[in-house]
């Protein structure tokens, strides 16, 4: 699948946006990946290879915005 660069910027600037102003809302998936399309949660799980195979299903030909949603006592060293 060719992606155009330009478009997939655009296109997933929304979903960052998302998930910066709602971290209290995806507080709720802490542990898991979570894979957002058109600023929703489209899937989550523990596994990302299976996250993704869900996704590429569910919405052929669309790349989402996966992010890893830590424990609230996660801490970066």
């Amino acid at each position: 699948m060719e992606v155009d660069i330009e478009t997939l910027v655009r296109d997933t600037a929304k979903e960052y946006d998302y998930l910066e102003n709602n971290m209290k809302k995806l507080e709720k998936y802490a542990g898991k990946w979570v894979a957002v399309l058109d600023e929703k949660v489209v899937c989550s799980g523990k596994d990302f290879a299976k996250v993704m195979n869900s996704v590429e299903k569910s919405h052929p030909g669309r790349i989402p915005v996966v992010m890893k949603i830590f424990e609230k006592d996660f801490v970066w060293v």
